[in-house]
């Protein structure tokens, strides 16, 4: 086991599905913010860190943790999001922020950080949802932020490999 991958926002939902499977053949850490990582999952993991990656520097805090734990890191998937559900007709920019901070932003900063400690054949997954594509009507602030936005995270590790 001598991969590494960091999972965000794996103590619960699909996060944790990808801790627990990924666990077969890598070393683990992931992050958590609300929802405290139950015994078995702290269990299955090497490295849980709780971490608000909209804050300004926990990006990089998260990644210098998993070099300074393992040394490397041969994995990222960008699982952390937020949907926030309001009326289309109303503008609340503290939500378009923190909707933006943690769907687009941090998955940049994350990679980032990461890209020094990167080798050739590192992976970067990062997950989205329909909300990308066609959002619902009370999620219309969401999509931009997705990664499966045209211009998201997803198109990023391609256009900074090809410039690295």
């Amino acid at each position: 086991m001598d991969k590494v991958a960091l999972i965000t926002g794996g103590a619960r939902g699909i996060g944790r599905a990808i801790v627990e499977n990924l666990r077969r053949d890598h070393q683990i850490a992931f992050t958590w913010l609300a929802t405290e990582p139950s015994a078995e999952l702290k269990q299955c993991s090497t490295l849980s860190v709780q971490s608000d990656l909209r804050e300004n520097g926990e990006p990089a805090r998260v990644i210098q943790k998993v070099i300074s734990r393992f040394g490397r890191l041969d994995a990222i998937v960008n699982n952390a999001g937020l949907v926030r559900s309001t009326p289309k007709d109303t503008f609340v920019a503290e939500d378009h922020t923190a909707i933006l901070n943690l769907n687009l932003l941090a998955p940049a900063a994350l990679l980032a950080a990461a890209l020094p400690h990167l080798n050739t054949g590192a992976s970067i997954v990062s997950i989205s949802s329909m909300n990308a594509t066609c959002p619902l009507g009370t999620q219309l602030r969401t999509a931009p932020a997705k990664p499966r936005s045209i211009c998201g995270p997803a198109q990023w590790p391609k256009n900074w490999a090809l410039r690295a």
